[in-house]
């Protein structure tokens, strides 16, 4: 059972489009504009994560200029990020 005091509780929310590796050279010669290759394709699911655990995967996209998820799938073995 659910204790209803913690249910206005924060959790922290993070979804991750994609991962990639940098040296440090190729760190410090980032500027605006540069554009990192994630390992991902842009039509992949994302990973939804609440405190740092993986719970689901979604889509993502635009309603109103605005940049949304979709949840596909929830994730019964979460991993930790």
């Amino acid at each position: 059972m659910i204790d209803i005091s913690t249910l206005n509780s924060e959790v922290k929310v993070k979804v991750v489009a994609g991962k990639t590796a940098l040296t440090l050279r190729q760190l410090s010669e980032l500027q605006s504009g540069s554009i990192l290759e994630l390992d991902r394709r842009i039509d992949d699911m994302v990973d939804i994560y609440v405190n740092d655990t993986l719970v689901a995967k979604g889509r993502l996209f635009t309603e109103n200029d605005e940049l949304i998820v979709k949840i596909a799938e929830i994730v019964n073995d979460g991993e930790t990020a």
